[in-house]
């Protein structure tokens, strides 16, 4: 059973007398729309639901209580500039990033959650191939250093420092092995080689576009520290 009022929720499984998961905050803004089910898999074994039903009304009581949210892990970067979203075959297998093709862009500038985290999707969805966009900041380093950053991001996400790729992942449902969701968390890292001055981060984020494997299009990323370094926001 789902329980939601405005921006809260309650999910109940087996046992209806207590919520398994309290919702303190939808992300999306309320608007009319649609319920629908169904199951994250590529079985081709056919799924049949049954005894669905749902009730509409107004403020019904919710079991849950808010909590106060964690704070933000220390060095997570909480803005970008993100671009439009564009064919992902355009980066497949590039290694460098040339001047022709970064002028040719758009950017908004946005702010992640206090996770850490940003939904690209929340900016515009898919349409047709265009399940990629860029999103970058720049780099202030005092010195020539390196310094780790952890990334988490699904579905793919290609990093360029200084518009040289350094890293290429996967993360996207079963991707890791058979029982990995292809949730976001900080599962890999990458050590960033900073020249002194100023250093382009930019990060290619795709999302899957067929039916199964998809299951979210975000990307988040914190350093260790920030000693030695500053983060410029450029549009």
């Amino acid at each position: 059973k789902i329980v939601v009022a405005g921006k809260e929720a309650e999910v109940y499984v087996e046992d209806m007398s207590k919520p398994l998961l309290f919702i303190p905050k939808l992300q999306h803004s309320v608007k009319e729309g649609k319920i629908g089910l169904f199951v994250l898999t590529e079985s081709t074994t056919p799924i049949h639901f049954a005894n669905f039903s749902y009730v509409a009304t107004n403020n019904p009581p919710l079991k849950g209580q808010v909590k106060e949210p964690k704070p933000t892990p220390p060095g997570t970067i909480m803005s970008w500039s993100v671009s439009q979203a564009f064919d992902e075959k355009s980066v497949d297998g590039k290694v460098e990033l040339n001047k022709a093709e970064k002028q040719n862009l758009t950017w908004q500038k946005v702010r992640s959650e206090s996770t850490g985290l940003f939904n690209i999707g929340r900016l515009e969805g898919i349409v047709g191939e265009k399940n990629t966009a860029f999103a970058k900041v720049t780099i202030i380093s005092d010195t020539k250093q390196v310094k780790r950053l952890h990334i988490g991001f699904s579905d793919r996400t290609r990093l360029y420092l200084n518009n040289r790729l350094l890293y290429e992942g996967r993360d996207e449902f079963t991707s890791r092995d058979y029982r990995f969701l292809g949730t976001i968390g900080y599962y890999d890292a990458v050590y960033l080689p900073l020249k002194k001055g100023e250093n382009e981060l930019w990060l290619a984020i795709s999302d899957t576009t067929d039916d199964v494997g998809g299951g979210g299009w975000g990307f988040q990323s914190r350093f260790d520290n920030m000693e030695g370094i500053s983060l410029i926001i450029n549009s």
